[in-house]
């Protein structure tokens, strides 16, 4: 992980807007050689925390900058997109009623 990847993750999950520019540049970079699987795997965590904290906000933004940076696109597919919503502790209210469903069979 390098100072800059420190930096905007660190943002991300605070103030994602106050370093979208910064971001985007840094999701669109391409790396060769040594670093890029590391590099490669810090953009799919960027992605993942951003849609995980704040998907409502970017879930577009993301979007039309993978049409924008085609190799972007493999690093959204990589990612997984659990969100709030889908994350542990987070599920839908259960009904009150304990009580099995009535139905038409015998007891």
């Amino acid at each position: 992980m390098n100072a800059e990847y420190e930096q905007i993750h660190e943002a991300v999950r605070l103030d994602p807007e106050s370093v979208w520019e910064r971001l985007s540049a840094y999701l669109c970079t391409s790396a060769t050689g040594s670093s890029a699987t590391e590099e490669y795997l810090d953009r799919v965590d960027l992605i993942e925390d951003l849609m995980f904290w704040h998907a409502d906000a970017f879930i577009d933004r993301i979007q039309a900058l993978a049409e924008t940076c085609p190799d972007l696109q493999d690093d959204v597919a990589a990612a997984y997109v659990g969100g709030l919503a889908g994350s542990p502790g987070r599920s839908p209210p259960r009904s009150r009623s304990r009580r099995a469903p009535r139905g038409p069979w015998p007891r």
